[in-house]
């Protein structure tokens, strides 16, 4: 990643390197484009480039649930 950049830097840089994810949030918002008092949740292991996900039903007014799980302990 970028040493001593900025939170909102990060971000973009996540968003840049991972193309993939990017589509298919694309693809998502052709079907549905309002989430509001749509309750989901998240269970796996977050890491940054799970961001793009967990901000894109946010800012559709999901309710989201996070639940940090560790890899390898769940079945």
């Amino acid at each position: 990643m970028i040493e001593g950049a900025s939170f909102t830097q990060l971000l973009n840089w996540i968003k840049v390197k991972t193309p993939v994810t990017s589509g298919e949030l694309d693809r998502i918002d052709r079907i549905r484009r309002d989430y509001s008092g749509i309750r989901l949740a998240y269970a796996a292991h977050v890491e940054p480039k799970m961001i793009s996900h967990i901000e894109f039903f946010v800012k559709r007014g999901a309710q989201l649930l996070v639940a940090p799980c560790v890899p390898g302990i769940m079945s």
